[in-house]
């Protein structure tokens, strides 16, 4: 789920749309051995989409987060990011991604590979 102010959007767009025109497929440089596919790593979406952004003058930094845990739900982590352009136009955007706990993953890790793969797919959907 994404949530985005309309304030800004007039000032990015047109940034953005040249960094989308710029885009690249990011390579599938990492496997799952279990699963046995090939995958675009976390990693590889960040340092590709800064890439094109930062070439377009756009900058995203997480503003904030939290925890979200809602009884009987899976929990999940909010996370408010702001994309903003070298000229002053900015826009915030908040996206939700759960929270997996479970054996080998403590709670700590589990929030901080939400964060990080909610922010590979936010990336991703700019």
């Amino acid at each position: 789920m994404s949530e985005q102010t309309n304030q800004g959007w007039e000032g990015i767009t047109p940034h953005l749309l040249k960094a989308q025109m710029a885009v690249t497929a990011v390579k599938k440089a990492s496997r799952n051995d279990f699963g046995g596919y090939k995958y675009a790593s976390a990693e590889d979406m960040i340092t590709a989409s800064r890439e094109v952004l930062h070439s377009n003058g756009l900058i995203v930094t997480r503003n904030g987060w939290r925890l979200l845990n809602e009884e009987g739900a899976t929990p999940s982590v909010e996370a408010v990011y702001v994309l903003a352009h070298k000229d002053g136009h900015s826009v915030v955007c908040a996206t939700q991604y759960p929270v997996c706990i479970g054996k080998g993953r403590p709670e700590d890790k589990a929030l901080n590979a939400s964060l990080t793969t909610g922010l590979s797919y936010f990336l991703r959907d700019l």
